[in-house]
């Protein structure tokens, strides 16, 4: 686990090292906070650096292959997913109560629509389908 210091250091390196084109302008917070409690929205973190208004959608669970499909993304359904349990996967007992998405990258899969979506979606850390294809890309903040 890293301490304050730590993760400070590594934020300002980070920061420090970015060009001008990765780095967001943040819209005007409080105006933004309300727009997204005023359409029913909640104000959450996307990242360590960014938060953003994520909504429902009203086409939640409708089936689909694409995000473009989709208010929000094309996820996975239920059905793609084993039960909660032990493995042992890696050489031990593992036991979780998360579920594991037993497709891999890249698998010809049908999702459904998200229940929400994101106004700023800087990694698709959340498996989603694209033309039919699942697509799991690596998380960074």
């Amino acid at each position: 686990m890293l301490t304050r210091a730590l993760a400070t250091s590594l934020l300002f390196g980070l920061l420090a090292t970015c060009p001008p084109a990765c780095a967001q302008t943040p819209p005007d917070t409080d105006d933004a906070i309300r727009r997204c409690l005023d359409e029913g929205g909640t104000w959450q973190s996307a990242t360590m650096l960014v938060a953003s208004c994520v909504r429902p959608t009203t086409d939640a669970g409708r089936r689909c292959t694409d995000d473009a499909q989709c208010q929000g993304l094309c996820v996975p359904g239920d059905d793609a997913y084993g039960a909660p349990g032990c493995s042992t996967d890696f050489g031990a007992l593992v036991c979780s109560e998360r579920r594991r998405l037993l497709a891999q990258d890249g698998d010809s899969l049908q999702g459904v629509c998200a229940a929400t979506r994101r106004d700023v979606q800087p990694t698709n850390c959340k498996p989603h389908i694209v033309d039919g294809r699942l697509v799991i890309e690596a998380c960074a903040d």
